[in-house]
């Protein structure tokens, strides 16, 4: 979206690190791991324009597995 708005690759990557610094700071404020599922619910209350770009890159990419899949195969090895 920011490349789209005409902003540079260094605006761009500067506003990706701001919005996880963010995520990962409420994170370690709550004590709670990471969950996509919960981001994305707060996207769509907050009606972010944001949520319209992680949908067009399900359909390009494909919706990805649950964490607990991701979290399986960390620990096996796989």
């Amino acid at each position: 979206m920011q490349r789209e708005r005409g902003k540079s690759q260094h605006a761009t990557i500067r506003a990706l690190a701001f919005k996880w610094i963010r995520i990962m700071f409420r994170c370690w404020q709550t004590q709670t791991p990471y969950d996509e599922l919960r981001y994305l619910a707060a996207l769509q209350r907050h009606h972010a324009p944001l949520l319209d770009s992680v949908s067009k890159s399900d359909q390009v990419f494909g919706p990805q597995p649950p964490a607990s899949t991701q979290k399986n195969r960390r620990s096996t090895g796989k």
